[in-house]
């Protein structure tokens, strides 16, 4: 095709542009004065699928404004193209891969949420139904929000007392224990009785002499340690923490009919320390050997350990033997004669409470179940503590 022939409105200088060039601007190359370059024959339309399309056409009379004009419309033309192109690609490319981009599938994190959700609403259901289920005749338990367990221990004939033991041992005698009951696992740790102090606002001073909790204030050796057992606690205060435990238990639904949380009596703490039904005769609870169930003046390093380090007896109970001294139910009375044989709860009444098990600074003699210790209930002391029974109602004396 012919080059388009025009000439320059300001020099008159003839010209000449390629076919292809046709409406593009220009200058002159002789005054540089801006121009078009005419148009050929009429064109057809543009596609439709120009989004901007620009005119083939230009005015008559040639401008600078009309020039300036015409190159911005080229270069929007361009860049729309272009983002065009570019769109029509990232939509095919969507397509072909059978996608919809206006819709988004659920992401990973989304779902490892909702799993774990599920998880934590499932481990929270076993926990509310086993860790605080009631306890079952049978069965060992756990007493809910408290650190140590229930050991179910049923009812027995037994020997009680010992007759190489000490007087107030004799004479040996058959003790029935007609139904059975639980007995804490552990002594009562600092934990615990913390706990009890802080629901209940107990203020323990009127139940016990000047010393109480004294290793609480500063005033004593003995560990703060939550782990371990409670000391510088009176017999009152022992009972105090049942009496809270009862009532606290009770009102949850967790108690079962006619027993309640208090001390052991004495013979049911005797009968738990030779192991129940097993009862296979060791010289203390759970061994022959007292370095490995008890903490004694020989091992204990001047003071009270954590609960539960031991070996435990037959029926998983720990610190039968050693550690601290345990108040039980029963008023102390300096021989076995004239107490019932079936259920015995002590005297009616007396000047001292019963103490069971030996303690970190006695002797390993001390820690043997048939040993007996006493003490004047409001008396409190760096060796004494206690653990509690879940136990009949009517198995108490006061």
């Amino acid at each position: 095709m012919d080059d388009i022939r025009f000439s320059c409105p300001s020099c008159d200088r003839h010209l000449a542009a390629p076919p292809d060039m046709a409406g593009e601007a220009m200058s002159c190359p002789a005054c540089g004065h801006a121009l078009c370059i005419p148009p050929l024959a009429p064109e057809p339309p543009p596609p439709a699928c120009a989004a901007v399309p620009v005119p083939r056409s230009i005015p008559k009379r040639h401008s600078p404004e009309g020039a300036v004009l015409g190159q911005a419309s080229a270069r929007k033309r361009v860049v729309v193209t272009v983002a065009e192109r570019r769109t029509q690609s990232d939509d095919s490319g969507t397509a072909a891969a059978g996608r919809n981009p206006r819709r988004k599938r659920p992401g990973i994190p989304a779902v490892a949420i909702t799993t774990a959700i599920l998880i934590m609403g499932v481990l929270w259901y076993a926990w509310r139904t086993i860790w605080h289920a009631p306890p079952v005749p049978g069965r060992n338990g756990r007493v809910a929000d408290l650190s140590f367990s229930l050991i179910w221990i049923g009812g027995e004939t037994f020997e009680m007392g010992s007759a190489a033991g000490d007087a107030d041992e004799q004479p040996v005698h058959a003790v029935r224990i007609s139904q059975g009951y639980w007995i804490g696992g552990t002594e009562v740790p600092n934990s615990d009785y913390q706990l009890f102090l802080r629901a209940s606002a107990y203020n323990g001073k009127s139940d016990a002499d000047d010393d109480y909790l004294k290793h609480v204030g500063g005033g004593s050796a003995m560990s703060t340690n939550l782990s371990h057992p409670v000391v510088w606690v009176s017999w009152s205060n022992a009972v105090a923490f049942c009496n809270w435990l009862t009532r606290r238990e009770r009102q949850a639904g967790r108690l079962p009919r006619n027993y309640i949380y208090r001390l052991p009596t004495e013979a049911e703490w005797e009968l738990a320390a030779r192991g129940g039904r097993a009862q296979p005769g060791y010289r203390y609870s759970g061994a022959d050997d007292a370095d490995a169930v008890a903490w004694y003046r020989d091992n204990s390093k001047g003071g009270t350990q954590q609960v539960g380090e031991k070996r435990p007896n037959e029926l998983g109970i720990l610190d039968m033997s050693g550690n601290v001294w345990e108040w039980c139910q029963d008023w102390y009375q300096n021989t076995y004669s004239g107490l019932a044989a079936s259920d015995p709860a002590g005297p009616g009444q007396g000047q001292f409470r019963v103490l069971r098990g030996g303690a970190w600074n006695g002797e390993e003699s001390q820690c043997r179940p048939s040993c007996r210790g006493r003490m004047n209930p409001s008396c409190t002391a760096s060796f004494l503590g206690f653990r509690v029974a879940l136990a009949p109602a009517d198995r108490v004396t006061r």
